[in-house]
């Protein structure tokens, strides 16, 4: 098997399409990944805006900014003091460009950071990049920068994929347990405040033995690939269902969103 080199990897991505699409679910076409992008926007404001008024003039960091998604959604919550990071030298060209009273570099979050790092934050952000991370180790090493950058008091919040019984592995992304994600997150001086579901109808349910969902979702991945044109009426008609339910849920099958504190 060739062995896989991320920055190329999301280098090469992103440089032929920076977009909701390039950074999200490919295959599935812009405008369901719109909808998918609502979901997120919607779960990740839900959780911390009770935690707005507390963060107040304090510095954030977005750790995989990539498009800018969250950049935004911190400034949603008038946040202004915002520095981001990305593995790709293309995307924080693209940022710096896009967000000027912004501060981004390359950084791998993989890698061993300087001990004391040279800045730490109220709030630290990471979503949907921690299951990118192939290696373990570098894995485990994300986990312990987060408790370096992170001031006591401050906020992690995270998006993971669920899995409970082995880990998943594909081309570009690992899917690990979670009994594994909630040792390191301890291990890094954090206690779980919010854990909620992103997702549970429109994105592959990675930790259910319910055969009815992975039926639903093989019909629906199906109807996108093969009739594009239905993607933005499918995925406007699931948004709804998927706020209720998720919203109810308090353990879902795929993503979920993750707020801790450090201790």
């Amino acid at each position: 098997m060739a062995q896989f080199h991320p920055k190329q990897y999301w280098e090469d991505r992103l440089s032929r399409n920076y977009s909701l699409d390039g950074v999200g679910w490919q295959g599935l076409g812009t405008s369901y990944n719109r909808w998918l992008y609502r979901v997120r926007r919607r779960a990740f404001l839900g959780a911390l805006a009770p935690h707005a008024r507390q963060l107040g003039d304090g510095r954030v960091l977005d750790v995989g900014s990539g498009t800018g998604f969250y950049i935004d959604r911190w400034k949603e919550l008038g946040i202004h003091h915002i520095c981001g990071c990305d593995l790709t030298d293309f995307a924080i060209a693209q940022l710096r460009r896009r967000y000027p009273a912004c501060s981004f570099h390359v950084l791998d979050i993989g890698d061993a950071l300087p001990e004391p790092p040279a800045e730490t934050f109220d709030a630290v952000s990471c979503m949907d990049v921690l299951f990118h991370i192939m290696d373990d180790q570098r894995y485990r090493t994300a986990y312990a920068n987060f408790g370096r950058l992170v001031k006591p008091g401050g906020l992690l919040v995270l998006t993971e994929c669920r899995t409970a019984d082995k880990p998943v592995r594909a081309t570009h992304m690992v899917l690990r347990l979670n009994a594994e994600r909630e040792a390191l997150l301890r291990e890094a001086g954090f206690d779980i405040l919010i854990r909620r579901p992103v997702f549970m109808l429109m994105v592959e349910p990675y930790d259910t033995q319910r055969r009815v969902l992975r039926l639903a979702w093989s019909e629906l991945y199906r109807t996108l690939k093969w009739f594009p044109r239905l993607a933005g009426p499918i995925g406007a008609a699931l948004y709804w269902p998927e706020v209720v339910i998720t919203s109810l849920l308090r353990q879902g099958s795929s993503h979920e969103l993750i707020v801790a504190r450090r201790r």
